[in-house]
């Protein structure tokens, strides 16, 4: 099955090449990243997010147990690697979100926060082997973000300004379902956001609207029952690594680019 695993991913990667800007890992990082391959006598290989310059799949050839226990295991990894993210002590976090089981592997999912605000896609699943052995990290860290966190305009105030903005032939209800703020990547940028999802009067169902909370601009609207498709992006050299992980929810669908 592994093999099978392997083959389809090796061909799906195959078919997908992409030019994008690239956000180089700075000097600090690539310190970081000799020394800590010096600490683990080689036993390290990485892959470059290129738009966030920071660690997508961080991989060991033989798992190293930082302790026995496995989320113990897991955050002194993150501990470990914090200069190869950029991550700062007092404004970053990765907090722990929840651990999976499969077979005798433990996926265990730490969400990044910028100031205890959430950072949508920010995250890493690190995946542990019995005895706290770290195997691999897969997923994404936001460097150098450097916004207020205090928003302008309260959820009600958003809330008013996604119902004056309706999608197509749908008609939004005067009342919030879930709503929270959100640190939102753009391109280059970062945005303070509230994440609202709002009941319509179409069939029960609910829109999810993210909108600046500073100046009111609807970043972006989608559907809830659109089904979600994650892109994963796996080098072809770390192709066997995963075709499918418990990265979010068990029942998404996912779609591998290199």
């Amino acid at each position: 099955m592994k093999n099978i695993v392997s083959f389809l991913l090796v061909v799906l990667l195959s078919v997908f090449n992409f030019t994008q800007g690239q956000v180089n890992p700075d000097s600090t990082q690539l310190e970081a990243l000799k020394n800590f391959r010096e600490r683990m006598n080689n036993n390290l290989g990485v892959n470059w997010n290129e738009k966030t310059g920071t660690p997508d799949i961080i991989t060991f050839s033989n798992p190293y147990s930082f302790a026995t226990e496995p989320t113990t295991s897991a955050r002194l990894f993150l501990k470990e690697i914090k200069n190869l993210l950029r991550k700062k002590d007092i404004e970053d976090n990765l907090n722990l979100q929840r651990i999976i089981q499969t077979d005798s592997i433990k996926h265990i999912r730490f969400g990044q926060y910028y100031k205890n605000v959430p950072v949508q896609g920010g995250e890493y699943v690190i995946s542990v082997l019995p005895g706290g052995k770290v195997q691999s990290a897969l997923g994404k860290f936001h460097k150098n973000i450097s916004i207020s966190i205090l928003p302008v305009l309260t959820e009600n105030q958003a809330l008013v300004i996604a119902i004056q903005n309706p999608p197509e032939n749908y008609d939004l209800k005067d009342s919030l379902i879930l709503y929270r703020l959100i640190v939102l990547p753009k391109g280059n940028e970062y945005f303070l956001a509230w994440e609202l999802e709002i009941p319509s009067y179409q069939n029960d169902e609910h829109w999810i609207y993210t909108i600046d909370a500073s100046n009111g601009t609807i970043l972006n609207s989608r559907s809830s029952s659109i089904n979600e498709i994650i892109e994963l992006l796996l080098p072809q050299s770390q192709a066997n690594i995963f075709m499918r992980h418990p990265f979010l929810d068990p029942n998404y669908s996912y779609v591998v680019h290199p």
